[in-house]
Formats: structure tokens, sequence, C-alpha cells
């Protein structure tokens, strides 16, 4: 259980996620050599919604099996990617981010969203990577 100091309660946290390397509460984390930022408030939100913790849901992009794809246009700004993997819990989510470019010219994705995996997906993602 790790502690989640915007609600004061305990928010379960997967095993394997304590063992990163994590700026926990600035929304920053830095896994498989990939940096992965989003809004806490947003990330309450999502776990509160569809019970997936954007720390669980950065880990889907250490799935070498994931599939990515363009996801709908949201806005003429930024563009939105979908993702399907694994986490490390061994859950199939499907992630929603962007991808930014950090002053340092170094990839930086952002979390929108994530939740289970729907029955659909779930049998492309066994077709697919089979």
């Amino acid at each position: 259980m790790s502690w989640d100091w915007l609600r004061f309660r305990a928010v379960p946290v997967p095993p394997l996620i304590h063992s990163l390397s994590v700026l926990r509460h600035t929304g920053n984390w830095c896994i498989y050599e990939k940096v992965f930022t989003w809004d806490i408030p947003k990330s309450i939100a999502n776990f509160e919604k569809h019970g997936v913790p954007f720390e669980e849901a950065a880990t889907v992009f250490g799935d070498a099996k994931g599939l990515d794809w363009n996801g709908v246009a949201h806005s003429h700004q930024e563009q939105r990617f979908k993702r399907l993997g694994l986490s490390v819990s061994k859950r199939l989510l499907l992630v929603v981010y962007t991808v930014r470019r950090t002053e340092h010219e170094k990839e930086k994705f952002r979390i929108i969203s994530a939740r289970p995996a729907s029955r659909r997906e779930r049998q492309a993602y066994t077709r697919l990577t089979d």
C-alpha cells in the first residue's frame, strides 16, 4: 500500500512498482528509460473510475508484445495514441497517452487515461501477439 496524500487514504499499488525508481508526488516517473508524466487529480479520478493507477499504467510500456496505434484526434495541438499491453500486475490494460518533447529533445509520455482491456481488446491482443 502507498498513501494517496491528496485524499488521505491508502491506495493499493502492485508489489513490483515499489521497486521502481520514481518521483511519486510530482506525477513524473522514469521507467525503462522512458519518462512518464500525468496530472495527479486526473490519476486519482481514473483510479476511482477504472481501478487502474497511472503508476501501473506506465508499466505497460515494458511489454515487448504491447500494441500501439493512433488514437482519435482529440485536439489540433497534440496527437493521442493508445497502447494495449500487460502491466507488471499481469493485467491487460488500454492506456491513452500523448508524446511530448522535453527541452533536451527527450520524449516524455503523458498518460491521459487507463482502463482494463475490453473483451474485444483482449481477443485482439491474444490474436496479434501469439
